[in-house]
């Protein structure tokens, strides 16, 4: 058995992966990325609905953004206080961070998910 980082779900080289988008550098931070990777997926996926046919009404472009939102809104949670979340960088402002981590993600899938959600 390895001790190795694990991959992100259906990790894809021609698009970007949570573990990329936020900068996650140290394995523990990889780690949670995966994690919280995983766990949006579910989120997205039970908004999207299970079947096939509600599944072909969200491009997979579109289910792929809604799942890295969801996914940095749980992944950034680890390092904000009050839902405050203040970045490493001196050039970026603190932002309030979503009570709901599907609140940015519902406004993404609303297009695609009328009379279904």
């Amino acid at each position: 058995m390895t001790d190795a980082t694990p991959a992100e779900p259906a990790a894809d080289p021609q698009h970007v992966t949570l573990a990329e988008y936020v900068q996650a550098v140290s394995d523990v931070d990889k780690r949670l990325a995966a994690d919280s990777a995983e766990e949006a997926e579910a989120l997205v996926d039970q908004r999207i609905g299970k079947t096939a046919t509600e599944r072909r009404t969200v491009p997979a472009a579109v289910r792929r953004r809604a799942i890295l939102e969801v996914g940095s809104d749980l992944y950034y949670r680890k390092s904000s206080r009050s839902g405050v979340a203040g970045f490493e960088s001196a050039d970026v402002q603190p932002i309030r961070l979503a009570r709901d981590p599907m609140l940015t993600a519902a406004a993404i899938l609303r297009p695609y998910l009328r009379g279904l959600a």
